[in-house]
């Protein structure tokens, strides 16, 4: 365990070893005082596992020092700008907010501009807040139009021409609206964490995104994933986040790793396990190992998705911590599973968290869709039918209380108990759902229920957006020609995409409406109205002005 993180333990909720965490040491020989429940397994470099004894079942061990780490990761860059804030990272002040009354910081005089200066106490050093945010920032006017050109899916060079600025002028500025987007969600998430609900929904996916190869010599394109959570009654994104850090150099990293032995060790025992590593990029070499025709990146570093899924579900559990209830609506990616179980363990067994996988097939043609959904339709109405006079939705319900009391249907695995959805509609075609946090204490008919309100629609349509307002993540267009290896509007700087992505969650959430004219942060219940892209660009650390009272 680190830092009260460890994510190794069994993940069958209805074994008795489910959420107990491993022994760090137990005794060995025939006559053994301390025994463990779970015994280390596999064969070869990369298959380390943990077998639960009691259940028989496998799971792949992962770093708990990898997993703090990118929590860290996630965490540290809102932190930074998001407050009144010693900007010293030795100092224990770092990052972190002043107290009331302040006992952190005080008054400091101003600067020559009039912008307030304040002093730590812990470390004395003296740092700045500016009077306003485009202090020192030559043509602050050009900010909101290249702004409003970004998220309207322009092209780096229409927007150059449109604004009348060079290319750097457009990267210095959205790094300076990111860092915006940073403090205006920072300043939301203090509300987040103390928002009181019964039960909110959360659906969580991963999208992968191509960049271009950098160098004629290697044109293999970089891909990437980035995990991202949505409540599903108000389409507000709780989280995204890129399996990338620009913080460090790849090949810095891995002359320290050859160094320490790590090639030699497997996965999860690595100093550097949580960074994908070019001694990696092999055949059997990884865990996770890179797509086809795919390569790392040539700035920064790539991380190990998994550890950015964990690390995910860990800050939802930090800004979430007074919800009664949280439903999780999971792809079928295993890693979003493990990651579930290993943030919420004890909430899982105490019943306050549920799981369920969503199966959604993507891939159909708008007539199939038709079809599929006239087809659950025809099915709802006949056994409406047979019960005259009862709602749609109840006679949904018995549906699926037939489904799920099926004597078949129980004989399976719990990971093999799919039960399609009674009331699908054309977002979401032959939608089926499995239970995986199924205890076995939960009675069918509030199971059933549970199962109706499954649904992936908020985070499909945030990622949909995605797509069709930022012009470099755009989903390429293959072609014989371009052998999948290029594409025109892919940009070459994964952190251009890392800040994109985050600089479009917050106008999602902060700025555009929909047909009820609220935002998902106004429906959520965190802000008051929306706000305006110049709204953001003026936002200041302390401002609480948009938050909700």
């Amino acid at each position: 365990m680190v830092q009260g993180v460890q994510v190794n333990a069994c993940r069958n909720p209805r074994c008795a070893n489910f959420g107990v965490l491993p022994l760090a040491r137990v005794d060995r020989g025939p006559n053994p005082k301390v025994v463990d429940n779970y015994i280390a397994v596999g064969s070869g470099k990369n298959t380390a596992g943990l077998r639960c004894k009691l259940c028989n079942e496998t799971n792949a061990i992962k770093s708990n020092r990898a997993v703090v780490e990118e929590l860290e990761r996630i965490t540290h860059a809102p932190a930074q700008v998001s407050s009144i804030a010693c900007r010293n990272e030795k100092c224990i002040h770092n990052g972190l907010a002043d107290t009331s009354p302040p006992t952190r910081y005080q008054a400091f005089g101003t600067t020559a501009a009039g912008s307030r200066r304040f002093r730590c106490k812990a470390c004395a050093k003296t740092f700045t807040v500016p009077i306003r945010s485009s202090l020192r920032q030559r043509l602050p006017g050009k900010t909101a139009i290249i702004y409003r050109l970004l998220i309207n899916k322009s092209p780096m060079r229409r927007i150059c021409e449109v604004a009348e600025v060079t290319a750097p002028v457009i990267y210095q500025r959205i790094g300076f609206i990111h860092e915006q987007c940073l403090r205006v969600a920072a300043a939301h998430d203090e509300r987040l964490q103390s928002l009181k609900k019964t039960r909110l929904g959360i659906a969580v996916d991963r999208q992968e995104h191509v960049l271009n190869w950098s160098s004629q010599f290697d044109r293999r394109v970089t891909q990437m994933g980035a995990v991202a959570s949505a409540e599903t009654s108000s389409g507000f994104v709780l989280g995204l986040h890129l399996d990338y850090d620009p913080r460090y150099d790849v090949h810095d990293l891995e002359m320290a790793a050859q160094a320490c032995g790590d090639p030699a060790k497997r996965p999860a025992f690595r100093k550097y396990a949580r960074i994908f590593l070019p001694f990696e990029d092999g055949p059997n070499e990884a865990e996770d190992p890179l797509p086809e025709e795919s390569r790392l990146p040539s700035r920064g570093v790539r991380i190990h998705s998994p550890y950015t899924i964990y690390a995910h579900f860990y800050r939802i559990g930090q800004l979430l911590p007074e919800i009664e209830q949280l439903h999780f609506y999971l792809d079928r990616d295993p890693g979003l599973h493990g990651g579930c179980f290993a943030a919420f363990g004890p909430r899982v067994k105490a019943g306050t968290v549920e799981a369920f996988w969503v199966r959604i097939d993507k891939s159909l043609s708008v007539d199939q869709k038709k079809r599929l959904l006239a087809a659950s339709e025809a099915a709802l109405t006949k056994a409406q039918a047979a019960h005259p006079g009862m709602r749609k939705f109840d006679v949904a319900k018995l549906l699926l209380l037939s489904a799920i009391g099926h004597p078949e249907f129980l004989a399976l695995p719990v990971v093999k108990r799919w039960v399609p959805h009674p009331m699908p509609n054309m977002g979401e075609p032959a939608k089926a759902m499995c239970y995986l946090s199924d205890r076995g204490d939960l009675d069918p008919s509030t199971l059933a229920d549970y199962l109706l309100d499954v649904r992936m629609h908020a985070l499909d349509r945030f990622f949909m957006q995605v797509r069709r307002r930022l012009s470099v993540l755009e989903r390429p267009i293959f072609s014989p020609s371009s052998n999948t290896r290029w594409h025109g509007y892919a940009v070459y700087n994964p952190t251009v995409v890392m800040r994109l992505l985050e600089i479009f969650r917050v106008t999602y959430n902060f700025v555009l409406v929909g047909e009820d004219r609220k935002t998902p942060a106004m429906r959520l219940g965190l802000a008051s109205r929306p706000m305006t892209l110049e709204d953001i660009i003026a936002f200041l650390p302390g401002d609480q002005s948009s938050v909700k009272a």
